[in-house]
């Protein structure tokens, strides 16, 4: 029967069920004469729902199993089924009958869960259903779905399956009798999410997700269960002889079934998020989304595929409402709401963001929905963590509301110092003003105005460094570090309009800059991706800061700032690609360097290392491996003597991590893996012991993800691609994670793009080429989307983007049968090849040839159209390539 047939006879199928025998029959014979095809369908769905078992459209779902009917004959206490022992019986279902049941081959002993096929239900369609099921079990291995353990056929021919036994209550139930909070069922949902989200991965949609499927143990570990009509989107992908779809009349709960579901359309990994939807909706609520009192199956069937759910925050309200007004209301209140205080109080935590989730996972169009189960909990973890949510329109007041809630303290200091800031200054220039007066006046008017002056320089000092410092490093704030260290650096610049000369001041003005370049491009930290602006702040500081220490030679300090202001110029000319440039600001810090550090400082020979790191890092990029690997290790040399003491800072540990992550890369380059090896793992222990330490630094995830990129390469270098693509995982989830919590950090946001290429690299080495394609694909729609054109990150990512499409396809080339197949894939390729060389061709001048990774991208681009090209003529076809966008 066709979807649209059934639109058709979906309403009179609910009006048939309804009707006595002798109606039916009339009603079936007048349709007859009317529409013979729907009449036809329309008497074969009501034979086979008179067969069905009773219970399959039933809307008590979490009632207990019904007894066998009469007819079939139970398993006896004591039979044995295999090397088990029957003890009771559990309940019996349509099509299987499920025992408990005692291990009893003297092996060991364990109770366990037995599924058998019902005696009178073993036709070959029954049959097999039910091996479908027990194929799919066997293929799951999660600590939240109950797990198979053995299989086999009875005496008797009937098959069975053993599972692990779940003592424990349906979700709902067991959040109702423990009385857990909204935050409580969130992580418990979250669990459920996860077992999801991992049958999905293997091409299994489970298709009948609800309360009475979900039992969490008396340990509080959800179980998912019952994979009974489970659907396998793609056979091949799996071992075992199954079929791909196995689906009966109906065999569905209306309530927890999506729209498609109900229509009889596709079903896709949407379907479950939609019963997740609903699960969620109930747990929170108390309610169904459509359910109401002597609500039949087919009403509610009809308000899956037509009703709008309330929202959760409405039907809550209403809930606990009720209860003083009727008994069965009290009865359905959910015991969590009593737990939240008040009905108001309830439907003020669902309302907003939990709302927009539960609603948009119960949206009636599959595309409409979350694309997959893990973006459904990545909502949940974000509401659970005050962080903004996808569900929710992403306005600047809601994230600045987010930011806000999440650092009340915070935001609440830093408001109050603006204020209090902005009416001093104002204050000031109105005494300024008024000090004109008479001579008396005057005197007395400046004693208060230097009085004014100096407290308002202390306030944009405490705004500027107390403040922004106290946020710097927590992920979503690089928009509030901007407007922080923008407003008082107007301040400032005001001020020293006012005191030309002070040293102090012109000092502060320098370290204003600074915290301006950091913000807009300090690829160390989060940042704004704008490298220029970065630059010309830093040149600002940089020429305070020279002049400050010519006329102050012995003024210590002011060699420091000098040193810090030449390293962060030099980083940033880097991401520029302004080698040289670079350089030569390395070239002058390192005698200021070597001198300060010649007095053993902690602090001071971290500077000079950092010199050394640099200078490494530059090398690197020039494609001198050798001496890169040299500075490297001077750098190292320096640094581990105070990054491996006693209670070392965490600052010097985290940069012995980018010394040790130098010197892996480089001795790869050079030939010496087994000890790339080893540095890798050095930086690596490190990274992940400071970031379990601190998990709410954003920059030491950000390092931590840098390290499972160095690692994840070299693993690739030595051929090694599964443990090469589960690090460059674990690197992409950290980094997408990193950016969907600060949108404005371009860092970030490139750091995703880059993670995509790198998986789709060891796909392409894999020869999983169709996702390789996918991963190439979505990196390029970042690069298009953010960056500068005079940055070397931006010009190295988009014209590997270009480069890496070009070899999926030169691969689709290499695989196709037929030399048209050929000829378009290396046409395709040759496309993607020249759009790279033309990337590389119209970068910035003085940016060189090679990458910001020391590769000469334009030549192997031209290597690459050169194969390109002799493919074609081999094959005889022309080389002009079609256009790719």
């Amino acid at each position: 029967m066709t979807p649209e047939l059934w639109e058709a006879i979906q309403d009179k199928l609910h009006t048939a069920l309804k009707m006595d025998a002798a109606k039916r029959a009339e009603f079936l014979s007048q349709l007859q004469l009317s529409d013979p095809e729907a009449s036809r369908e329309l008497r074969s769905l009501v034979a086979a729902h008179d067969q069905a078992d009773p219970t399959f459209l039933d809307p008590d779902e979490t009632a207990a199993l019904p007894t066998a009917p009469s007819g079939s004959s139970p398993l006896p206490f004591g039979k044995r089924v295999g090397p088990y022992q029957i003890l009771q019986s559990l309940g019996t279902g349509g099509m299987a009958e499920v025992y408990r049941a005692i291990r009893a081959d003297d092996q060991y002993r364990q109770e366990v869960a037995i599924k058998v096929v019902r005696a009178g239900q073993d036709s070959a369609y029954v049959i097999s259903h039910f091996k479908n099921e027990r194929q799919i079990l066997a293929s799951l291995d999660h600590p939240n779905i109950a797990r198979l353990l053995d299989g086999g056929t009875t005496d008797e021919g009937l098959p069975y399956f053993v599972m692990e036994l779940i003592e424990g209550l349906a979700i709902d139930q067991y959040c109702n009798r423990n009385q857990l909070s909204v935050a409580e069922r969130l992580q418990l949902f979250l669990q459920v999410c996860s077992a999801v989200q991992y049958a999905h991965q293997r091409l299994i949609i489970h298709r009948d997700i609800k309360p009475g499927n979900i039992l969490v143990t008396p340990q509080g570990v959800p179980k998912l269960l019952d994979f009974g009509i489970a659907k396998i989107l793609d056979v091949t992908a799996m071992e075992g002889h199954f079929e791909p779809t196995l689906t009966v009349f109906r065999v569905l709960t209306p309530g927890y079934a999506s729209p498609e579901q109900v229509k009889g359309g596709t079903i896709t990994t949407a379907s479950d998020i939609y019963c997740l939807g609903v699960v969620l909706y109930e747990l929170l609520t108390g309610q169904h989304p459509y359910r109401r009192i002597d609500t039949t199956p087919q009403e509610i069937a009809r308000a899956v595929c037509e009703d709008e759910p309330v929202r959760p925050s409405t039907t809550a309200r209403r809930a606990l409402d009720s209860q003083n007004k009727s008994a069965a209301a009290t009865a359905a209140l959910p015991s969590f709401g009593l737990h939240e205080g008040s009905a108001e109080k309830l439907s003020r935590r669902l309302r907003g963001d939990l709302d927009n989730i539960i609603l948009m996972a119960l949206r009636k169009e599959p595309q409409r929905r979350y694309a997959t189960v893990e973006q459904f909990a990545d909502d949940v973890r974000r509401h659970l963590t005050r962080l903004p949510v996808i569900a929710r329109k992403d306005t600047f007041g809601y994230r600045a509301s987010k930011f806000v809630s999440r650092h009340q303290a915070g935001v609440a200091a830093a408001a109050a110092v603006g204020v209090v800031l902005l009416a001093a200054l104002t204050v000031t220039v109105r005494e300024a003003r008024i000090a004109r007066g008479q001579a008396e006046i005057a005197r007395l008017q400046r004693a208060r105005a230097e009085r004014r002056f100096n407290d308002v320089r202390k306030l944009a000092h405490s705004l500027m460094f107390e403040v922004h410092d106290s946020i710097r490093d927590l992920a979503g704030a690089t928009e509030a570090r901007k407007l922080l260290v923008s407003r008082a650096l107007e301040y400032l610049d005001s001020l020293s309009q006012e005191a030309n000369g002070d040293p102090s001041l012109q000092r502060e003005l320098a370290d204003a800059y600074d915290r301006v370049g950091d913000v807009l491009g300090y690829s160390g930290a989060a940042d704004m991706g704008d490298y220029g602006g970065a630059s010309h702040s830093y040149a600002k500081a940089l020429a305070i800061r020279e002049n400050l220490a010519a006329a102050h030679r012995a003024d210590a300090n002011l060699q420091v700032g000098l040193l810090d202001e030449y390293w962060k110029l030099a980083f940033v000319r880097k991401d520029q690609g302004d080698v040289a440039g670079a350089l030569q600001n390395l070239r002058s810090a390192l005698p200021i360097a070597q001198q300060l550090a010649a007095g053993n400082q902690p602090a001071l020979l971290d500077r000079l290392a950092g010199i050394y790191w640099l200078t490494g890092g530059l090398l690197e990029q020039k494609g001198d491996f050798a001496a890169a690997l040299q500075s490297f290790r001077k750098g190292a040399a320096v640094r581990e003597p105070i990054a491996t003491g006693e209670r070392p800072k965490l600052i010097f540990r985290t940069h012995l991590i980018a010394d040790y992550n130098g010197m892996a890369r480089t001795l790869a380059h050079t030939g010496q893996m087994d000890g790339a090896l080893l540095m890798s793992s050095k930086a690596l222990a490190i990274n992940q012991e400071v970031t379990q330490a601190y998990p709410a630094n954003s920059t030491l995830r950000e390092y931590l993800a840098e390290s499972y990129d160095v690692r994840g390469s070299l693993l690739a270098m030595k051929g090694d691609l599964p443990g090469a693509l589960t690090l460059d995982l674990r690197m992409w989830k950290l980094f997408k994670q990193l950016a969907d919590a600060d949108p404005s950090n371009m860092l970030a946001r490139g750091n995703v793009g880059w993670s995509d290429l790198s998986i789709g690299e060891v796909l392409l080495r894999q020869h999983r080429t169709t996702q390789a394609l996918s991963r190439f694909h979505d990196a390029l729609t970042i690069f298009r989307t953010s960056g500068s054109k005079k940055e070397l990150w931006f010009v190295t990512e988009l014209g590997q983007s270009y480069s890496d499409l070009g070899m999926a396809h030169a691969a689709l080339a290499e695989q196709a049968s037929s030399s048209g197949e050929k000829a378009r894939a290396w046409r395709a390729a040759r496309s993607w090849f020249e759009k790279g060389l033309d990337t590389w061709n119209h970068r910035p001048n003085g940016m060189g040839t090679r990458d910001a990774n020391g590769r000469d991208q334009i030549s192997d681009l031209r290597r690459q159209l050169a194969r390109c090209d002799a493919n074609l003529t081999r094959l005889g076809g022309p080389n002009r390539p079609p256009v790719v966008q």
